[in-house]
């Protein structure tokens, strides 16, 4: 082995063997923000986030993720704060403690945030107020940053919908889910161009418009800005869109 590359794997691996032993040694008292993405009836995300008072952020990516496994790193003060201010503008402590959420298949979302000697703690559903969806995007742009860690790696972990073994599916044509494209219906009188500037950090772009009668589109996205279920589930809340799917193609049997 080339002895550079050797020496940049020992400084590697002291690096995170110090990290972990600084992460064990982190306690409960020392949280201030937290997300956990629990999992759904069909393939959802599930992960969770912790920023801590000195700044180390640790994630658990658990399934249908890009990153699977426990990793970590330390962001700065200023990062840190700038966090923590949206929280307090948004008005964190001023949410309801829970949220319906009327789709029992879907993911539960909880997020905590501890403040000097308050706590709050918010659950809910996909459809809960802009403002903390907001704040959700907040915590998994971060997660999506470069810098981390791995700390301990997980064997990659994906859920599918049960497989139906009928007779009568085994004649059916074989579907299959294009999770690049996704086909949605707006709203009526809303200009599809302004609607895409809501996404533009995640480059939605219009591919084609699907009906002559109807506001149905096709639309695809940049999948290194965002998970392809996540996008769905953030399409699915926007109350300005009536319905969204991933595109699909079929063959014959």
């Amino acid at each position: 082995m080339n002895k550079y590359l050797f020496l940049a794997l020992i400084i590697l691996l002291s690096s995170c063997s110090s990290l972990n032993k600084k992460i064990a040694k982190l306690k409960d008292q020392d949280l201030i923000i937290s997300l956990d993405k629990g999992p759904c009836a069909t393939k959802c995300s599930e992960y969770n986030v912790k920023l801590y008072k000195n700044g180390y952020v640790v994630y658990e990516g658990k399934t249908n993720v890009e990153k699977y496994g426990l990793y970590a790193k330390q962001i700065s003060t200023s990062d840190l704060k700038a966090i923590t201010n949206a929280f307090d503008i948004n008005d964190f402590f001023g949410f309801e403690n829970q949220y319906p959420n009327p789709d029992p298949d879907m993911p539960t979302i909880t997020m905590i945030y501890n403040k000097d000697a308050q706590s709050k703690t918010v659950i809910g559903g996909l459809e809960r107020p802009k403002k903390l969806l907001d704040l959700q995007r907040i915590l998994e742009t971060l997660i999506r940053a470069d810098g981390f860690k791995l700390l301990k790696s997980y064997e990659p972990k994906t859920t599918y919908l049960p497989k139906d073994d009928s007779e009568e599916a085994k004649e059916r044509p074989t579907t299959y889910v294009i999770e690049s494209e996704i086909i949605v219906e707006i709203t009526a009188n809303v200009f599809m161009s302004q609607w895409l500037q809501k996404y533009q950090q995640y480059q939605l772009q219009l591919v084609n418009k699907l009906s002559e009668t109807q506001p149905l589109w096709l639309i695809t996205y940049n999948r290194n800005l965002i998970q392809a279920q996540d996008i769905l589930e953030k399409l699915k809340q926007d109350p300005q869109v009536k319905n969204a799917e991933f595109n699909k193609s079929t063959t014959p049997r």
